[in-house]
């Protein structure tokens, strides 16, 4: 009894792991043959009222039809479980006995109390399947039947992400366009505007403000897009993270007037050089320490340091927001996740997404410590070019 279990466990285990749905129903029909020592086996599955056959151990038994009225039929109709002797099987399906089977067992594949399936095990020997194999088979099929569902759900999710992914490439792409030339007209309503205080002069503002967030989404969505074709363009040059840092302040406290910036160091000169793409890594932290704002009470205090390490150089952000919830941590790497807090902020949640990759492709690391109301600390160690 203890062989049997442990044989189960194992199986559940590799049908566990992440797989395709045709790879699942592989899985099952091989895990299935080895728990009972079948000769062959095969997966029935509905698709769209009809009984199909999905997968089969050997090409002849995909040949097999499956009948309205067969024993394949009744066991999916009945949910019970049928073990019949070669006597039977043979009148319908001669072609069984030059596979030398002798006796087969019906499994249905029963997911919250409806049939999805019917798992088949073929025996050379009569009367093969006990009632102890009969029960094990029995149990296989209920955790055969929960790995097909979420093999089918994780298909079916990979499909819809597909699509979305197709939809934003191309949406960007046709709005980058149209958006050059409506920028075009703000900029100069906002140059003709300026320094006058009328409620045009603010409406002109308030709209420049906006195709500025705009068309920052529009280019973040685009490079996302070539992160995942593997086509991000970097620029590789020695720099001082210290200046690029610094100048990410200077832009944040430009744009954010209500909050409060600080920035400090211990680099000395040289100790603070990277090898990599200044305008990618300035990205990065202009947008983290605009997130950081975003999410902060007015008159707040947003810190950055840069400190130096042996062969690493650390920069901490660190705001008094209304944090991250811990749960909520791993998850907003994830593409387009926003977190509960963050529905009403704006934006796709792609920005961290862009950060974390710009930070691995310069061999650094990206950690973020956070609790709600407790404020966030992100930090990013990158390699010194010279040590």
């Amino acid at each position: 009894m203890e062989a049997i279990l442990e044989k189960i466990n194992g199986a559940a285990l590799r049908l566990l792991s992440q797989m395709t749905e045709v790879e699942t129903q592989k899985t099952i029909v091989h895990e299935a043959m080895k728990l009972v020592n079948a000769e062959y086996g095969s997966i029935v599955l509905e698709r769209n009222g009809v009984l199909k056959r999905a997968y089969s151990s050997d090409s002849m038994l995909k040949d097999v039809k499956i009948r309205k009225d067969g024993f394949t039929s009744k066991a999916y109709d009945s949910k019970k479980t049928l073990a019949i002797g070669i006597e039977k099987t043979s009148k319908v399906h001669p072609m069984l006995k030059k596979l030398h089977i002798r006796s087969t067992i019906f499994i249905p594949i029963v997911y919250r109390n409806k049939s999805i399936g019917v798992l088949i095990m073929h025996s050379p020997q009569e009367e093969y399947f006990s009632k102890r194999e009969l029960g094990v088979l029995s149990l296989f099929g209920s955790m055969a039947s929960l790995a097909l569902v979420k093999a089918q759900t994780f298909d079916e999710i990979e499909k819809a992400l597909d699509v979305r992914d197709y939809f934003i490439s191309i949406a960007s792409h046709e709005l980058r366009t149209p958006l050059t030339s409506i920028n075009g007209y703000i900029q100069l309503l906002h140059s003709r505007f300026a320094g006058k205080d009328t409620i045009e002069a603010k409406w002109v503002h308030e709209l420049y403000e906006e195709s500025e967030r705009l068309t920052k989404l529009v280019r973040e969505l685009l490079e996302v897009n070539r992160i995942k074709q593997g086509k991000l363009h970097f620029v590789l040059t020695e720099s001082h993270l210290s200046d690029v840092l610094e100048k990410a302040v200077e832009r944040s406290q430009v744009a954010n007037r209500d909050k409060q910036f600080t920035y400090s160091t211990d680099a000395k000169d040289g100790m603070d050089i990277v090898i990599g793409d200044k305008d990618k890594l300035l990205q990065v932290f202009s947008g983290l320490l605009d997130n950081a704002a975003k999410f902060s009470p007015v008159n707040s205090i947003i810190s950055s340091s840069l400190n130096v390490g042996k062969t690493r150089l650390k920069v901490v952000i660190r705001d008094q927001g209304i944090g991250i919830d811990k749960g909520e941590i791993d998850k907003i790497f994830d593409g387009f996740y926003k977190g509960k807090n963050f529905q009403l902020s704006g934006g796709l949640g792609v920005g961290l997404i862009l950060a974390k990759h710009i930070v691995g492709y310069h061999k650094g690391t990206m950690k973020i410590k956070s609790a709600l109301t407790k404020g966030t600390t992100i930090e990013i160690c990158l390699p010194r070019a010279r040590v």
